[in-house]
């Protein structure tokens, strides 16, 4: 699901256009999602104890993806409420973080998405979702490689950087993908 929308760049686009639009709100009603940020959850106490809360085996992000998902299979429902007002400034676990650290982070990031990703699928949708991270990751480091060579000036950087950390991040599924398949069984 969320691969495929990030491919056709269906997910990005919502989600500029929201921060573009921003204050006003794209999102009018409340609806069924997947899973929402940890930041931005309301969880009753009887839904969170009857899963577990938390699984702390993550290692960087992605926690949240997982409790929802338990969520919704212990037949609870989760939902946005484009209502509720709360301003997260995202990444603040990541964001400005230059050379190997940011390698790092990106494969403790990778890691739980795989994480879950085995939690949740057969092998071959495991593999179907891992092919389309590296392809969303690439088609990104081409799109910002367009729009560095069309920008001028400050910019250029800007999309220089991003293709580059795209490019870092295809690389990075692959190659973590390939070590936790040969580090962890199949779950």
């Amino acid at each position: 699901g969320d691969a495929c929308r990030n491919l056709v760049g269906l997910t990005p686009a919502h989600n500029w256009a929201r921060r573009l639009m921003w204050p006003q709100r794209i999102d009018h009603r409340n609806r069924d999602v997947g899973y929402v940020d940890g930041a931005a959850m309301a969880i009753r106490r009887e839904a969170f104890e009857m899963v577990g809360g938390f699984d702390e085996s993550y290692l960087f992000y992605v926690e949240e993806a997982d409790f929802c998902w338990r969520l919704n299979r212990a037949g609870w429902r989760v939902v946005f409420v484009p209502g509720a007002t709360l301003v997260h400034l995202r990444g603040g676990s990541s964001q400005k973080r230059s050379g190997e650290r940011s390698h790092r982070l990106l494969s403790l990031y990778i890691a739980s998405k795989m994480t879950l990703a085995r939690r949740r699928y057969r092998p071959w949708k495991l593999e179907l979702y891992r092919r389309l991270e590296v392809m969303h990751a690439r088609k990104m480091q081409f799109i910002c490689g367009c729009l560095e060579l069309l920008s001028a000036g400050v910019s250029t950087e800007k999309w220089r950087i991003l293709r580059v950390e795209f490019g870092t991040a295809a690389r990075a599924w692959g190659l973590r993908c390939k070590e936790l398949n040969a580090e962890l069984p199949n779950q």
